[in-house]
């Protein structure tokens, strides 16, 4: 315990003897999940998604970024799935002539975790009365890859306004695309 609070210490003062470089951003987005359980069909959902990033500006117009990301809940058929994730994103950082616009690309990979509830829906054809039976409930965890890119705009020395698109492939079978607009504070 006291290595860890050593360590976490060491680790502190050096993050904000550098915090120059460091910055935070937040990001919410809309994403269609979708999944491939067999080469016959496509199961897709959309969903609401957002994600919380600390990163580091390594000059060069490179950047890394480390990320959580809650991917929300998908109804893909008989199945209700949460995805969460975390991820590391390297970054380049366009130059171009307008200092105030940056447009990037990104590569991301990330451990994912879905967390899959089986469910089934039964009435009864007399009283009408419905009723949903969870069948079974699982997780599985995935390393996937991703990649994104977007634009970045200055509303001052230190604030951002980002949107951009990305696309995350979670596990062989399961995938997402979609939107996102966010801050971002450099300190």
């Amino acid at each position: 315990m006291k290595k860890l609070l050593i360590a976490t210490t060491l680790a502190t003062f050096a993050l904000t003897s550098q915090a120059e470089g460091l910055y935070v951003e937040g990001d919410l987005g809309v994403s269609r999940m979708v999944a491939s359980p067999d080469n016959d069909h496509t199961i897709a959902d959309t969903i609401f998604d957002q994600r919380l990033s600390l990163g580091y500006d390594l000059g060069n117009q490179f950047r890394l970024a480390l990320d959580y990301t809650n991917f929300g809940q998908a109804k893909l058929d008989e199945y209700r799935v949460k995805v969460k994730s975390i991820g590391v994103t390297g970054f380049y950082d366009f130059d171009i002539s307008n200092k105030d616009l940056v447009p990037y690309v990104g590569a991301r990979i990330a451990y994912n975790k879905a967390n899959i509830t089986e469910s089934d829906f039964y009435c009864n054809g007399y009283s009408q009365n419905c009723h949903t039976y969870t069948l079974d409930s699982y997780s599985k965890s995935r390393i996937g890859i991703g990649a994104l890119g977007g634009i970045q705009y200055k509303v001052s020395s230190n604030l951002s306004i980002n949107t951009g698109i990305e696309f995350n492939l979670m596990a062989s079978d399961l995938s997402q695309g979609g939107i996102k607009l966010g801050l971002r504070y450099n300190f």
